[in-house]
């Protein structure tokens, strides 16, 4: 008998689904089980890309954990490459490649560092069965042990939680936050997803939310000196500016790592001769990105050579010849338009900044601006410029609506006359709609993992007969909009 069966429902569940869990400690959000109310805890979002679907043949090649409040406040990021020391496969899905993993480190070398990350606060995932069952096997290839961190599953709280024909991270986002989310695919993307979605679910919850499971483990000290990051660089364009994207697509940790110096100096002295003729190309981008990657740059780290290269441009004498829109385009790109706004006559280039992009978002993870935290360094949001601008651009591995026939809308939002009809396909427009517009079940039902021990099938199923609920607030610029995955 499960040891857990005299227990609540929810309670027993997580009893016995403990015995099957193999690296993480599961626990639950619900609205009726005994527990602190979770917006008061620390999440730490974890997410892996890798070469396959089962852990015993494929490995982990991207690994991100981003640790945040459940207020919404974001602490810390981590993103790192990894080399998986096999055959690198799974890159239509993901776009990673052998030559991106070149150099990274390996799994072995980065878990203690992930590990630490992981305590001191409560473990989500979506589909917490996949990421444990390749953090068991890549713990064991290594012969790693460690406590088990407190964890919870947001593919079965949102089964449990919500009604809906979707659960894809994708779908539940877009139910609760209205909008799609860039980056899918990416470890470090799904995580910053994961840390916006948790809050929003927790503050649209009808009733609070509460923790019920292992208490999390206690912060742990650094006791082994990191290894190098080795970031990916995702979706660069002229658009977001070319070296503003990159910046935002490196992880913006909480405390400090080795870089490679070589790489490091080939990155200052590439960015050097782009700044001072005046122009960056997508080219240079390019070259950039892939440094920037070798070096095991942060976000900040890239950040503050950006303003560095822009302020030496600006004490330079050759600055005064270069044409005011070029002036302008390079600060875009570098991310720096409001140092070049702020620029003083001595300088000589006052540049005004590009023409705001009306659809433009930042896609690191919202919320209040989160003070620096750990060892000085500086955690918030970054601002506008350093982040990318229209976040609402196709991530890879994912469709836009368009891409999928849905017609254009109108001037005021609303379908054209076409009714949004998808193009070889008899889905109805309420059908499509049914995919993000999940309601809030009267009753929450039990948590329930039937395939927690077959991860590669993606799936969580839930108990109990269908009950209405209350709908959960969609803004009304996204009704227009599909999304284009049917299930997790």
């Amino acid at each position: 008998m499960c040891p857990g069966a005299k227990l609540s429902a929810a309670t027993a569940t997580v009893a016995c689904v403990a015995d099957l869990a193999k690296f993480f400690a599961p626990g639950c959000l619900g609205r009726t089980v005994p527990g602190p109310d979770s917006r008061s805890l620390t999440f730490a979002a974890l997410d892996v890309e890798t070469t396959g679907l089962d852990p015993a043949a494929s490995r982990v090649c991207e690994v991100a954990v981003v640790r945040f409040r459940g207020d919404g406040e974001v602490l810390s990021e981590y993103a790192t490459l990894v080399d998986p020391q096999a055959p690198m496969a799974g890159t239509e899905l993901h776009e990673i490649t052998a030559e991106h993993v070149t150099g990274a480190p390996s799994f072995a070398e980065v878990l203690p560092e992930v590990h630490r990350l992981l305590t001191g606060a409560v473990v989500v995932a979506h589909n917490l069965a996949f990421e444990d069952a390749f953090f068991a096997a890549e713990a064991e290839r290594a012969g790693w042990s460690g406590p088990a961190p407190a964890a919870v599953c947001t593919l079965v709280t949102a089964r449990a939680q919500l009604a809906g024909r979707s659960y894809k991270l994708n779908s539940l986002y877009k139910t609760l936050l209205g909008s799609w989310f860039p980056d899918a695919h990416t470890a470090l993307g799904d995580c910053r997803a994961l840390a916006r979605l948790v809050p929003a679910l927790l503050e649209q919850a009808p009733v609070p939310l509460r923790y019920e499971g292992p208490d999390p483990l206690p912060g742990l000290p650094r006791t082994v000196e990191p290894v190098r990051l080795q970031p990916r660089a995702v979706h660069l364009s002229a658009r977001r500016g070319w070296l503003a994207g990159l910046a935002a697509s490196f992880p913006r940790t909480a405390d400090a790592y080795p870089v490679e110096p070589e790489a490091e100096r080939g990155y200052r002295d590439t960015l050097s001769a782009a700044v001072t003729r005046g122009r960056l190309t997508g080219e240079d981008a390019r070259r950039l990105a892939v440094l920037a990657g070798r070096a095991g740059f942060t976000q900040q780290r890239l950040v503050g050579l950006h303003h560095a290269a822009w302020a030496a441009l600006s004490a330079a004498e050759d600055a005064r010849a270069l044409p005011a829109n070029r002036l302008a385009d390079l600060a875009a790109h570098l991310g720096v338009s409001d140092d070049a706004a702020r620029t003083d006559s001595a300088a000589a280039v006052r540049v005004p900044p590009p023409t705001a992009d009306p659809d433009a978002a930042p896609t690191h993870p919202a919320g209040p601006e989160a003070p620096a935290t750990g060892g000085g360094a500086d955690v918030r949001s970054p601002r506008p410029e350093e982040s990318p601008a229209g976040s609402e651009a196709a991530a890879p591995g994912t469709d836009r609506p368009e891409s999928e026939g849905a017609a254009p809308a109108a001037a005021n939002g609303a379908p054209t006359a076409t009714g949004g009809a998808r193009r070889g396909s008899g889905r109805s427009a309420a059908e499509r709609e049914a995919m993000f517009r999940h309601t809030w079940r009267a009753q929450e039902r039990e948590p329930h993992w039937p395939s927690w021990d077959r991860p590669g099938e993606r799936s969580a199923a839930v108990r109990a007969p269908e009950q209405p609920g209350r709908a959960a607030p969609v803004p009304a610029a996204a009704a227009a909009e599909q999304p284009t995955l049917w299930d997790e």
